[in-house]
């Protein structure tokens, strides 16, 4: 009588054991069609199209020059790595970043004119062959022309539906031929056409408010002798899974900014 009371108890607990695996199985299944019917925001790729633009105006020696693509290549290799950038793994707040096999880069050089030397979408960050062809770039030189480098890159960039628009320019931020060359009203027109711009000073005499103007915000400017990995590391960090641009790069600049500026400013 003992046994048998013992084995319908099993029997009541294992039938038991049975129906709340079904029913943490079926509220398992309703929460996976509920998330598959609204995307949770999170994992929204945010997918970030790059050009950088490079200053090879006389005022930049050979040397600099040289550095400089160095530097490109630097920063491609901390935002090409899909396992690490600052050990990040491209992922921010839980954000998918996107990976950089979808973030292609082109390259601008330019001094009194512009020149596309790698258009964008030839190559994509984690592509080696990008690497070789920064390494191959060749300096022209002549007077600075930055403004109409900024508006030749905001027209000609073919930059993709619903992805992030970046561009970086790196210059001394020394300016030739003003009013002809206006920086600032350029900088503004890319920020209103949706692109988030960076600036990194090259060399030790650099004029600083000149690459704040270029940036639209002081946080936006970085040092070539800064990790270039903090500067990919910010723009994932800038990138909003949404589409829209970022917070720090949304406001404009003009003449009445000057004091913001001013102090670190190298002068014009």
């Amino acid at each position: 009588m003992q046994g048998k009371l013992l084995l319908t108890t099993f029997v009541v607990l294992a039938l038991s054991a049975g129906t709340l695996g079904q029913a943490s199985s079926s509220e398992s299944s309703s929460s996976s069609s509920s998330s598959e019917g609204e995307p949770d925001p999170r994992t929204d790729d945010c997918s970030i199209d790059v050009v950088l633009v490079l200053d090879d105006s006389s005022s930049i020696t050979p040397r600099l020059f040289r550095a400089a693509r160095m530097l490109m290549n630097a920063f491609i290799a901390c935002f090409g790595d899909t396992d690490d950038v600052n050990g990040s793994r491209h992922n921010v707040n839980g954000t998918d970043q996107g990976t950089p096999d979808s973030n292609p880069v082109g390259v601008v050089l330019y001094n009194c004119e512009a020149r596309t030397e790698i258009s964008l979408g030839t190559y994509t960050a984690s592509n080696h062959y990008l690497m070789y062809a920064i390494g191959g770039l060749r300096q022209q030189g002549g007077v600075t022309r930055t403004g109409p480098a900024i508006r030749y890159m905001k027209d000609t960039s073919t930059f993709r539906d619903g992805a992030r628009r970046v561009a970086i320019v790196f210059t001394d931020g020394y300016i030739e031929g003003e009013p002809l060359d206006d920086h600032v009203a350029e900088a503004n027109a890319a920020r209103t056409a949706g692109i988030t711009l960076y600036s990194v000073g090259l060399g030790d005499n650099v004029d600083r408010g000149v690459l704040e103007e270029i940036a639209g915000s002081p946080g936006n400017v970085f040092d070539d002798t800064d990790n270039p990995c903090d500067l990919a590391e910010q723009i994932l960090q800038d990138c909003d899974p949404r589409g829209g641009a970022s917070d720090n790069n949304s406001d404009s600049y003009s003449d009445d900014d000057s004091d913001d500026s001013g102090g670190d400013s190298g002068g014009d």
